[in-house]
């Protein structure tokens, strides 16, 4: 394409045609801007002036809009170069710009910031998996960390709860005050289908154009050109919620952009996960920490999670060196297998079980 030093087009070739979808005629003697994606435009004036008084050694790389609408990246180089001019009959020196679709090497770029941007979200993650204690600050700042670098161009969180089939709480940014209608429809019932479906059947589910499958969405609007991703925060099979961003359409059907998505909920739903249990370990042990009978907590896979004093002194040994372990880890493995677990297999399907059995205890020998 040939420019003048206002930006008009004074000639254009078939190939740059063909890319913009134009008839040369159409675009002869208008803006070369009006090509431009509008959203790239102050990129070509900011730089057209310099450009056009010596374009050695330069590059300008925007996006260019399609007749329908659809745009692709481009690297514009120029030169001066004497063509000549039938009408005054003479060589004039003008400005000539070589088009070059950059598309995919560009989105090969932004694939590779876009996996980089979500590692960087899943480690800020697990540092707070590790040193959040309250479930509100949690997902607060997890929305926080997944919109701040435009990875995602925004982010919500619902916790639900499994009982009543309610929401519990709910998280978000990057909608500038424009959740609040959500988050009122969510107390009163009223899910997205994105979340219905993640909390009924699917795990994990992509909506390639949420503007438009969507319209009853409450923020599809802020979905325009983006994709949706939804998944489910479960862990230790209870559903905790589901998490939603935006993410740039051109990744909306890459796996390793969807699977870095998928590990980023099942961190989040670990964090949930360990709050709560934290939450009802200091419950259980402010309960058997009062009771002078030896006494123990065991999660379903026979490990225990919290002791009174009594239960060491039996056992004549620190807190530290039992938690995290078995029972078989003291009363041996057949005594375990043939004497406890079966009780114990019988108390975890809704049974309350009494048992009796005979126990080799290090500082009172065998007791029943």
């Amino acid at each position: 394409v040939i420019l003048n030093k206002d930006g008009l087009v004074i000639d254009a070739n078939k190939t740059l045609c063909s890319m913009v979808q134009n008839e040369r005629t159409t675009l002869l003697k208008k803006p070369f801007a009006d090509l431009i994606e509008s959203a790239d435009v102050p990129i070509f004036h900011s730089r057209f002036k310099a450009f056009y008084k010596n374009p050695k050694n330069k590059m300008i790389e925007l996006r260019l809009s399609q007749a329908n609408g659809q745009s692709f990246y481009v690297a514009i180089e120029g030169n001066f170069v004497e063509l000549y001019d039938n009408k005054r009959e003479k060589f004039k020196s003008q400005l000539l710009l070589a088009v070059t679709d950059s598309t995919r090497r560009k989105l090969a770029e932004k694939r590779e910031q876009h996996v980089k941007n979500t590692l960087r979200i899943i480690k800020k993650t697990n540092k707070l998996i590790v040193s959040e204690r309250d479930t509100q600050k949690l997902i607060d700042k997890v929305c926080e960390i997944a919109a701040s670098d435009l990875n995602y161009h925004n982010a919500w969180i619902a916790l639900f709860d499994e009982v009543d089939q309610t929401i519990k709480m709910t998280a978000s940014s990057g909608f500038n005050g424009r959740f609040v209608t959500m988050q009122q429809q969510l107390e009163q019932g009223q899910f997205p289908t994105c979340m219905r479906d993640i909390l009924k059947q699917h795990t994990f589910r992509v909506i390639e154009n949420p503007h438009k499958e969507c319209p009853d969405c409450p923020l599809s609007a802020n979905y325009e050109k983006c994709a949706g991703f939804t998944s489910r925060l479960e862990f230790d099979d209870k559903i905790y919620g589901i998490l939603s961003v935006s993410v740039p359409e051109d990744f909306s059907r890459d796996n390793e952009a969807q699977e870095l998505f998928v590990e980023l909920t099942n961190d989040l739903a670990y964090g949930l996960y360990k709050i709560e249990t934290e939450t009802l370990l200091h419950r259980f042990k402010h309960v058997i920490s009062t009771i002078p009978h030896p006494m123990s907590f065991l999660n379903k896979n026979y490990r225990y999670i919290a002791i009174n004093d009594a239960y060491t002194e039996m056992y004549n040994t620190p807190q530290q060196n039992i938690v995290g372990f078995t029972p078989a880890d003291f009363c041996g493995q057949s005594v375990f297998e043939n004497e406890i677990k079966p009780s114990l297999d019988r108390c975890l399907n809704g049974e309350i079980v009494k048992y009796q059995v005979e126990v080799d205890f290090p500082t009172k020998g065998k007791r029943w």
